[in-house]
């Protein structure tokens, strides 16, 4: 039987990347907008995708901030997992070794060395060679790949998938992509039943129902029989 060809995001889904340039861009800008405590809210400190402006930072900070990050060359290597990620990658480093699955990473990182930096990254939490694939546009590279499963946390990119007919398609449950399902924040359309909404993105339509959405990593591997619980 042929191996499940998986691809997962890695900022949101396995790494913490929001806390980090949190306080980069409160550097930038010489003051720290957040809520006072915010580094004990998690998640939840981070209310949509665009939160650095939702807080007031200004353009020229943001800039800055996302400058200083792409010129650090270990900017991306430092960043720290999410408390669930070894034990998601101990299992799929698992499932690679047993020839189950070809695994791949995609992200969207830019900057000084952010692909070696992040495969030194993986490589450091067990995972032999991992395959990382630096990209802005990901529909692409997963038709390319015949991936079989892709879990990210951007509403956009998985609604872009879902459209290009990819299967195995998984929306990580995060409080910066609940206001694109749940208000204007996402341009939607009401349908006939109450229960429904499209969102319409472009040429692009699909209704939230089609979207398979989880609140983990392993819930996705679960649902697609790569991860049985004892």
């Amino acid at each position: 039987m042929a191996s499940k060809r998986i691809v997962c995001d890695l900022d949101g889904c396995l790494v913490d990347w929001n806390t980090p340039f949190a306080k980069l861009l409160a550097k930038a800008h010489g003051e720290d907008l957040l809520p006072e405590g915010w580094e004990q809210l998690g998640h939840n400190a981070f209310p949509c995708w665009n939160w650095d402006r939702h807080y007031g930072y200004s353009e020229v900070s943001c800039e800055l901030a996302r400058h200083w990050m792409q010129e650090d060359h270990v900017f991306w290597y430092r960043l720290p997992a999410l408390p669930e990620a070894q034990v998601v990658l101990d299992k799929l480093n698992g499932l690679v070794n047993a020839d189950e699955i070809d695994l791949y990473f995609i992200t969207q990182r830019m900057g000084a060395r952010a692909k070696q930096s992040t495969e030194m990254w993986l490589w450091d939490r067990g995972l032999v060679s991992p395959t990382v694939i630096v990209t802005g546009n990901k529909v692409p590279v997963l038709k390319g790949l015949g991936a079989d499963f892709f879990i990210d946390d951007r509403l956009e990119t998985v609604i872009q998938v879902h459209k290009a007919g990819l299967p195995g398609v998984y929306l990580l449950d995060r409080p910066w992509n609940r206001v694109g399902r749940h208000d204007a924040g996402c341009p939607a359309i009401a349908d006939d039943e109450s229960d429904q909404v499209l969102y319409d993105y472009g040429d692009c339509v699909c209704s939230l129902r089609d979207l398979h959405v989880v609140e983990t990593v392993q819930e996705a591997l679960e649902l697609e029989g790569l991860w049985i619980s004892q």
